[in-house]
């Protein structure tokens, strides 16, 4: 089974570990940009719900909006 990710956890890994610059929030929804080392830009929304864990639909959505940047399975690799 895979972990689960608190929505805090995922935009702390992608801040800090991939340069993902917030584009924009909207009530319960972050936008974050990511440039992957092969110059591919990609954008994922996470859903920001305080001490909630993300679905496992939304993580596996937000997985592959960041495939080309990251490469296939990098939410895998992390956790």
């Amino acid at each position: 089974m895979p972990r689960m990710w608190k929505s805090r956890e995922l935009i702390r890994l992608l801040s800090k570990k991939h340069s993902a610059r917030i584009i924009s929030q909207k009530v319960f929804h972050l936008k974050l940009r990511v440039t992957g080392s092969n110059g591919v830009t990609s954008t994922a929304t996470i859903p920001v719900r305080k001490g909630r864990d993300v679905t496992r639909t939304s993580l596996h959505c937000i997985e592959r909006d960041l495939a080309p940047s990251l490469g296939e399975g990098w939410l895998r690799r992390e956790g």
